[in-house]
């Protein structure tokens, strides 16, 4: 579509009185954005993404903590296996890490395999928030590759988006966790005091 000498774009562009106005795939763009993750939340991604494939791997492993999950009637029935070539998968792995979160610390424990940042609420917290980042930015993919989407449909989705990370900048200077659902759940769930300003200069925690 936009090669600089065969490209539909430029061939187009010989044709016509005026400038174009070109630009790379809005989704291809949305996802090198989101690599642009802070540190410290690509770290708990990171652990996340280890422990999960550790489990999958596997296929002892794996089949204990199915049935495991069976047991103790999980929402769950498995955990999700991250791929690199899919952003969507992060945060399909990271939710259902979440749900399955007690039964993956039971299963571990047994196994005498220790994690200090399971029982770290910094870090839980920093987890919870990542489900819900890469949520928002799940749904926006989604959004996206609707079939039949023109490129002014895109941007309008993309502006959209900005607006609304602009809500949620406010919300975390402002300390109201609406929009950070899992998160807002752990935290009333396990009695800890919830902080959102501890997420606008995360690079630095």
């Amino acid at each position: 579509m936009i090669g600089k000498y065969k490209g539909f774009v430029t061939l187009f562009g010989q044709n016509v009185k005026h400038e174009l106005l070109s630009f790379h795939c809005i989704v291809h763009q949305e996802a090198l954005c989101v690599q642009t993750f802070p540190v410290k939340i690509n770290q708990v991604i990171s652990l996340v993404v280890k422990i999960t494939n550790k489990i999958i791997a596997s296929a002892l492993n794996h089949g204990q903590f199915r049935a495991l999950l069976d047991e103790v009637n999980a929402r769950y029935k498995d955990l999700l296996m991250f791929s690199n070539v899919r952003w969507l998968s992060r945060g399909a792995v990271l939710k259902s890490f979440t749900d399955c979160f007690e039964p993956i610390k039971d299963y571990l424990t047994n196994k005498d395999i220790n994690y200090p940042e399971f029982y770290d609420d910094m870090w839980l917290q920093k987890l919870y928030f990542s489900v819900d980042l890469t949520s928002f930015l799940n749904h926006l993919n989604k959004k996206l590759q609707v079939k039949g989407n023109t490129a002014h449909t895109l941007l309008e989705t993309v502006l959209s988006f900005f607006q609304q990370l602009q809500l949620f900048s406010e919300d975390i200077d402002s300390g109201n966790p609406d929009h950070f659902e899992s998160l807002k759940e752990y935290t009333e769930s396990s009695g800890y005091v919830i902080d959102l300003k501890i997420f606008k200069n995360i690079n630095s925690r």
